[in-house]
């Protein structure tokens, strides 16, 4: 959203972790506006107490802003608490002409994805929140990446090990040769803490079969942990 009046617009960005406390990444915010907010190191947890720092940490954003319109980007919100997105809903409806939100979130891994499609939703219908859903990226694109004399074969070499993947083509042009970046290795380790056992294994399987990998004999490599689909 864009204020309508001529107020100066501050920007502020907070990075969700997935181990970080309920909060924090309001905390984060505020000591970004030069408030220390300390709503993440409350050890209550009752309904009640919930309540209230959903309130208290939207009222603290709201004044923190002063008369200033203000723009806020939650990155990799799918690791936020369910308390926190609604303290970005409740924060929403206090402020509406003087805040804007930008929300980054993957479909996947959510800590609390029930909360994450509550909130989300809430913020369509109450905020006229525009959902953005980037493509993955072709080999024409990753062509014109490479610049003016980008080799054809190379951007389709990127593409296919990347699957158009925007941060992991950006992260192998970046090393500029065939190694994986530790960047990239450390994203999808990320992924993998959140996953069964049983499915690390037979991904650990298909990472060895290669790209190619035949469904039916990864089940026989491992049929007491692997569900055949009918």
């Amino acid at each position: 959203r864009r204020a309508a009046d001529r107020r100066e617009t501050r920007a502020v960005r907070a990075l969700a972790g997935l181990l970080t406390p309920p909060f924090w990444v309001w905390d984060e915010v505020l000591r970004r506006l030069g408030v220390d907010g300390g709503f993440g190191d409350d050890a209550e947890h009752s309904p009640a107490s919930r309540f209230r720092r959903i309130e208290a940490v939207a009222a603290a954003v709201d004044a923190a802003r002063g008369d200033d319109a203000l723009l806020i980007v939650l990155d990799d919100a799918q690791w936020c608490d369910a308390a926190s997105l609604e303290a970005l809903r409740v924060l929403m409806a206090r402020a509406p002409r003087a805040l804007g939100v930008v929300v980054a979130a993957r479909d996947h891994g959510a800590t609390d994805a029930v909360a994450l499609r509550r909130t989300l939703g809430a913020l369509r219908r109450e905020a006229g929140l525009v959902e953005l859903r980037p493509a993955a990226l072709a080999t024409a694109d990753v062509r014109r990446m490479l610049g003016p004399d980008g080799d054809p074969a190379r951007a389709a070499e990127i593409v296919a090990r990347t699957g158009g993947n925007p941060f992991f083509v950006a992260e192998l042009l970046a090393v500029g040769g065939p190694e994986l970046p530790d960047s990239i290795v450390a994203s999808v380790a990320d992924r993998l803490t959140v996953l069964p056992e049983a499915t690390i294994d037979v991904l650990g399987l298909a990472a060895l079969a290669g790209g190619d990998a035949d469904p039916p004999l990864l089940a026989e490599a491992r049929p007491a942990r692997v569900a055949r689909k009918s």
